[in-house]
């Protein structure tokens, strides 16, 4: 299977980094020029309290 079909199948970018041996810049550079639409990346910010607006 590909990277891409393994990406649109549901696996994370680190996930196929580790499986394929591959730096996480490599598999987004290999995702890209398959021309892989990316999902977007979760937001690792501070968690913000919705009731305190912004």
């Amino acid at each position: 299977m590909s990277l891409r079909a393994l990406y649109e199948a549901g696996a994370t970018v680190p996930e196929l980094a580790q499986e394929c041996n591959y730096s996480v810049a490599t598999v987004y550079r290999l995702l890209h020029q398959a021309g892989t639409r990316m999902r977007p990346q979760p937001n690792h910010g501070p968690v913000r309290d919705p009731r305190k607006g912004s």
